[in-house]
């Protein structure tokens, strides 16, 4: 079913709401019109009923034969009479058998002669006491509001006109910056570009903030686009070694004329690969969610110094293999509210990535203290030490420090992860390395 084109037309319905309202308001406004013009043609009779009587009263005069005259024609639409002291009529056509009244403006309705707006002021001839009556007939003012409807029906159509069309234009050039933003969505849909932005920075209103919205959305849009292809570029990259090493050694073991032994060291390599494609895709993963903040943190209050001590404990065994040890200097007073999970696996990552490039027979240092408001958690190796140039990747995906120049037995991945941990709990990680001396992860969380 199509529906009507003015439901498919904001534009349309918004010139047709404003005509609308403009036609209401003029109905309004001519209705307001009418008490006030009641009022103000009382006004308008007594002052030209008035006007009319101080002319007349200038020009009174007696003719030949003594009585009151006046010229002709005082006013086109005031009918003047005289009368004597006691209303009877000396001058004129009218005295509507009224007593006269001193400056106060009567109403008289006729049957035949319609209403007529009548008036009477005190005048002396010749030291005699006379009275002027000014009166006038209701067809000046019937006259009157015609001319006002005949003006307000010929007015009407061309307002009506002219609300459309200004209401067209207005609409019009309010639902632009809609239009700009519909064709650029519709352009980022077509071709897949979510590098384009709707240009509207200039507008702080309503619409610029649409508009915003709308880039906000492509940018997080664009940003999980790409997330998506690292983490399947990453990932393509990072399996095809230790898949080809799987497919190498399988191939091997079952050749023919293996010993056990030979098939025994190949199902070796294939486990031990398994295995670190396995903790590899687990932290791909746990960073992918990272990313796309699908990553809920769990808090709760920890007591930190016994977290540092349950995780050293647990990898003092991987590092008694290097002959190293691990000593902790934990203050424990210091409480923070976090996710043990991954504030665990923050820890584990720090103290495995020292073990890995530290020195053997080494030690690492682990501490938790109170500075500055913050607090401060350090592990520190002895190890060789992170060449400068190089301490700035550490922090990438994928990039690890190759020391001894054969292949590492790390993913590249751990510090990243233990990056956003940190960013996640609103603290920050650094690095401070000199060559030959060792290197220290120092964490600071808001205390």
């Amino acid at each position: 079913m199509i529906s009507p084109i003015w439901r498919r037309s904001i534009r349309l319905r918004l010139t047709l709401w404003y005509s609308a309202f403009v036609v209401m308001l003029l109905a309004l406004l001519v209705a307001a019109m009418l008490p006030i013009q009641y009022l103000s043609s009382r006004d308008y009779f007594q002052d030209r009923l008035a006007a009319a009587a101080q002319e007349a009263i200038s020009a009174l005069r007696l003719d030949d034969v003594g009585r009151p005259a006046l010229p002709e024609e005082i006013s086109d639409d005031v009918h003047i009479s005289v009368l004597d002291e006691t209303g009877n009529l000396l001058l004129g056509q009218r005295a509507f058998n009224l007593q006269p009244v001193r400056d106060r403006l009567r109403i008289l309705s006729r049957a035949k002669g319609g209403v007529w707006y009548v008036m009477d002021f005190p005048a002396s001839l010749e030291g005699a006491p006379l009275w002027i009556r000014c009166y006038m007939s209701s067809a000046s003012a019937s006259q009157m509001m015609r001319a006002l409807l005949l003006a307000l029906i010929a007015g009407v159509p061309v307002l009506l006109l002219l609300t459309l069309v200004g209401g067209n234009l207005i609409a019009k050039r309010a639902l632009r910056p809609l239009i700009e933003i519909t064709a650029t969505a519709e352009s980022i849909s077509d071709s897949g570009d979510l590098g384009r932005r709707i240009q509207l920075e200039d507008r702080t209103d309503e619409v610029g903030r649409l508009a915003n919205a709308f880039n906000s959305m492509f940018e997080r849009l664009q940003r999980s686009m790409e997330r998506e292809k690292r983490f399947i570029s990453d990932a393509s990259h990072e399996l095809r070694t230790p898949l080809s090493v799987i497919s190498a050694q399988s191939e091997f073991a079952l050749a023919p004329g293996r010993t056990a032994e030979e098939k025994d060291a190949a199902l070796a390599v294939i486990r031990e690969r398994g295995e670190r494609a396995g903790r590899m895709l687990n932290q791909m993963l746990l960073l992918s969610r990272m990313d796309s903040q699908r990553l809920p943190l769990h808090r709760e209050p920890l007591r930190l110094a016994e977290l540092i001590e349950g995780v050293a404990d647990e990898l003092r065994a991987s590092a008694a293999v290097r002959d190293m040890t691990i000593r902790c200097d934990a203050d424990h007073a210091i409480e923070f509210e976090g996710d043990e999970l991954l504030l665990s696996r923050m820890l584990t990552n720090l103290i495995q990535n020292a073990i890995q490039y530290g020195r053997p027979s080494g030690r690492i240092d682990v501490s938790l203290s109170r500075e500055g408001g913050r607090i401060r958690l350090c592990v520190c190796d002895d190890g060789p030490g992170i060449p400068e140039a190089e301490q700035p990747r550490v922090w990438e995906r994928f990039y690890q420090v190759n020391k001894g120049g054969g292949e590492t037995e790390g993913s590249g991945l751990g510090l990243p992860i233990v990056r956003w941990i940190a960013e996640a709990h609103g603290g920050a990680i650094r690095l401070e390395s000199k060559m030959g001396t060792g290197s220290e992860f120092i964490v600071e969380l808001p205390g």
